[in-house]
Parts: structure tokens; sequence; C-alpha cells
């Protein structure tokens, strides 16, 4: 069984080739769906083996090469339609091997663990639901990098139980008291994170007036109290990996308004990414962009399983002291209530305990309700536009017999007058142009005028009142 999956996977192969060298590729469903009868028998021949008892080392081998395989040939597919980052997910298997190589601990065996297994057919669903096409692209971002941040929870793990397992016979080693302190700072700084950071000017500042005792611990704190020690630390885990989601999605709100003068808009932004590995590659060369580019993923992965990883272990270690942790939860709740409420105010008064984390989800998800709205709301805007009747020939009749001239300044507007290093090259084409006109009997007037759009590209619900200096469509010149 595991050989037919192993041709089916040479099926797919072939045609991941045909569809990106071939003029006229064949249907992707084909693909899909030969992908995913090779996955349906991902879990059949395992269990077949058990049955029949034919288990073997070489099977369980032959089984995860076939996965790796088949996970490797639809990421080189997705990585054409999404980016060259979802590579990570096929060469994941590869680069554990090369370390395994390099460092001989990892070699060490650990426990199968069934959550792990589901993560490996997580991939090969997302895979297949981005390559499918069925999803808008934004949502195959999200599927893909849920995927990637869930794989390398899965083998970094799996790193840290081979590094830590001692010599046959040895105990477990009770858990160090500074891993616990820096487990409990990690998810401290990752849940306050939302309140705490922000942008002063061009630079990014944590306010430490900002932060407090985030509710979001509390209900963790609870979880891991209720649950049994196992599910609390598979819910922990996932709750961490989220968190992790978030805060690059907050990294991204911070960097753009540095940028664009305005917060990173989920659904539209994404192509910015590629956009600016353009950017590094056209100043610094495209192995730096590159690096650059690896460099960012890497990181925004290791924030991802880090986050998870610290909730996983303050879970792990409240279960573990629950005797100890119980007062200490009723206390903090007690002090909630008595700090006048959760939620963080704007005003002098701040609660001890808010919920910043869940605060910065719901306004994120409001941005993104409204934005799936705005298309809806232009469209009966244009409905009930009492000029939409008018013939085209009829509109802007009083220009009939000008001349009119429509100029249209397209990226830079004031701050290709206000930033020295481009205006010392526009600055004297003006002059220059002005001379000209001047020569041929024209007269020049201009002026700052605050344009209509913001930030390029797709813009946010909701725009500032008027725009920051130097922003790059925050100027018009008429003549």
């Amino acid at each position: 069984m595991t050989s037919v999956r192993a041709l089916l996977t040479g099926v797919v192969a072939v045609l991941v080739g045909l569809d990106l060298l071939s003029a006229s590729p064949p249907p992707r469903q084909v693909l899909v769906t030969v992908a995913a009868v090779a996955l349906v028998l991902d879990g059949v021949d395992g269990a077949v083996a058990r049955r029949t008892g034919t288990v073997s080392a070489f099977g369980a081998r032959f089984d995860a090469e076939t996965d790796a395989v088949l996970v490797l040939v639809l990421a080189v597919l997705a990585a054409a339609d999404v980016g060259a980052w979802v590579l990570l997910i096929g060469l994941a298997r590869y680069f554990l091997l090369g370390a395994q190589a390099l460092v001989p601990r990892l070699r060490a065996p650990v426990r199968p663990r069934y959550w792990r297994k589901v993560v490996a057919v997580v991939q090969v669903l997302a895979l297949l639901v981005a390559v499918a096409g069925v999803v808008p692209h934004a949502v195959a971002v999200a599927v893909l990098g849920a995927a990637l941040s869930l794989l390398a929870a899965s083998f970094g793990t799996e790193a840290l139980e081979r590094l830590g397992a001692g010599p046959p016979g040895a105990g477990r080693r009770e858990p160090s008291v500074a891993g616990s302190v820096l487990a409990l700072a990690v998810t401290w700084a990752a849940l306050v994170a939302p309140a705490a950071l922000g942008t002063s000017g061009s630079v990014v500042r944590w306010s430490w007036a900002a932060t407090g005792i985030p509710l979001e611990a509390v209900l963790l704190v609870l979880l891991a109290l209720a649950l049994p020690r196992r599910a609390g630390r598979a819910v922990a885990l996932v709750g961490g990996l989220c968190c992790g989601l978030l805060l690059v999605l907050l990294a991204l709100d911070t960097g753009f308004p540095l940028v664009l003068d305005r917060p990173f808009d989920v659904l539209g932004d994404w192509s910015y990414l590629g956009s600016a590995v353009g950017v590094v590659a056209d100043t610094h060369g495209s192995v730096v962009a590159g690096l650059v580019a690896a460099g960012s993923v890497l990181a925004a992965v290791g924030v991802v399983v880090a986050v998870g990883l610290a909730f996983r272990r303050l879970a792990s270690d409240v279960a573990r002291r629950r005797s100890a942790a119980t007062p200490l939860v009723v206390a903090v709740t007690s002090v909630a209530l008595v700090s006048g409420g959760v939620v963080t105010t704007s005003g002098p008064h701040r609660p001890l305990v808010s919920a910043p984390t869940a605060t910065y989800l719901a306004d994120r998800a409001e941005a993104v309700r409204a934005a799936l709205a705005d298309p809806a709301a232009f469209g009966r805007v244009l409905a009930d536009d009492p000029r939409a009747a008018t013939p085209t020939d009829r509109l802007l009749a009083g220009l009939r017999g000008h001349d009119v001239v429509v100029v249209f300044v397209e990226s830079y507007g004031r701050v290709a007058l206000d930033d020295p290093s481009m205006s010392r090259v526009v600055a004297p084409a003006l002059v220059d142009g002005e001379r000209d006109l001047s020569a041929a009997g024209y007269s020049v007037r201009s002026g700052w005028l605050t344009s209509p759009t913001f930030g390029a590209a797709a813009g946010w619900p909701t725009r500032p009142s008027s725009p920051a200096p130097g922003s790059t469509a925050s100027a018009a010149t008429s003549s």
C-alpha cells in the first residue's frame, strides 16, 4: 500500500512539473484528486500493517519518506502560487535529517506522539487547499502560515526531546526554574504586547505604562487547572501558536504606519511583502534579498513557535503545582474585580488586569469585517448617485469648449520636495520647468492638497483625519 502511495506521489510530481513547465498544463483538479487518494492511503497503510503483523522499521521509514516527498512536491507548486517561503514546509524533513547528521544527539529515539501525526496530515491538507485555488489568496497564505507554524512546533518539540533525552534508564529531569521563569516572561510579554507596543514618530516604542496582568494568562492558568494535564498542554500549545500569529500581525501593524502611515490590511497588503523583497533586491542584490526574506520567515516562525512552547510550558508547570497555582489565580481574579474591570481604558485610570490580546483580536476582526463590507457599501453609493443615469456626453458640460489637463501624481507627493534625498533632484527640475513655461507664455501656481487616497493600494476602512508629514500620497501639484 505504501508502494502505491509512492507511485501516486510520482504521478503528482509529474503533474506538478507539467503545471509549472507546460504551456497547456493539466487541470489542477486531477493533481488534487491523485494527491488526496495518496493522503487517504496514508491513513490506511499503518493500520493494515498493525493488523497483519507486518510492522517494521523499514516500513515506518518508507512511510515517512513517501510522506516527505509528497509534501515537498506540493510545496514546490504552492510556492509558485504563494511565495518561496512555502518551500520551508517541504524542506523541513530534510533540514532535520541534515541536523541529525551534524548533531548525533538529534538521532536519539523519542516516544511517538499522535499530535505530530495530525500535524503531518495538516501540511498536506493545507497545501492541497492552496494549490486547488478554492480559497482567496490571502486565506491560502494564512492557512499555509498556520500549517508552517504547527510544523515548526512539531519539529521543535521533537528536537528538544531528543536533545534532552538522557542515557538509557535515566529518569526524567525535573524542569528547571529558569525555564519556567523564561516561559512566564515570554507568555506575559506576548499577551501585553498589543497594548504596550506602538510607534512614536519613526520609532517603535514599548510603553511600560500600558502593561499589567493580562486576563488571557489567568484564563490559560484556569484551563490548565481544569483540564487533564495532557489536554491542558495541547490547548495551551494551540493557544500559544495563535497568539504568536497575532504577534506577527502586530509587527506588521506596527511597521506599516512607519512606511505607509496606516495599519496593515490583512486582506490586501500581503503583496507588499513581495514588493519589499524586490526593493531590497534592487538596492542590495538578490542574494541579500533572499537572505532577508528567509530570515524574516524564520524569525516569524520562531516567534510563533517560541510563544506556543512558552504557553505549553506554563500550562505544564501549573498542572504540576495545582495546590500553589489555585490560590494565586483566586488572588489575581480578586485584584481584577477590585481594579475596576478587565478592559483597558484610555483615560488616566488603567486597571491592573486587562485583556489586550483579546481586544486587539476583536479590533482586527472588526477591521476585516468592515473591509469585506466596503465593496457592497461602495456599490450602494454608486447606485444611489443621482448622476448615475446621466449620459456621459452630458457630464462636465460646463467644460465643453475648454482645454482640460488632468495630472495624476503617482506614488510620491509632498515627500518628493520635503525629503532631501529626492528634492535635490526634483527641485531643480521644477525650477527648469517653470522657466521654460514662463518663456512660452505660461504662468505656474502650486499648492498642497490632501489626497483622497492614502497609503497606496488597498486602504484601511478608516484613515487619519490628516496625512502625516512625508506621507507618500499627501500632496498633488496643479498648474
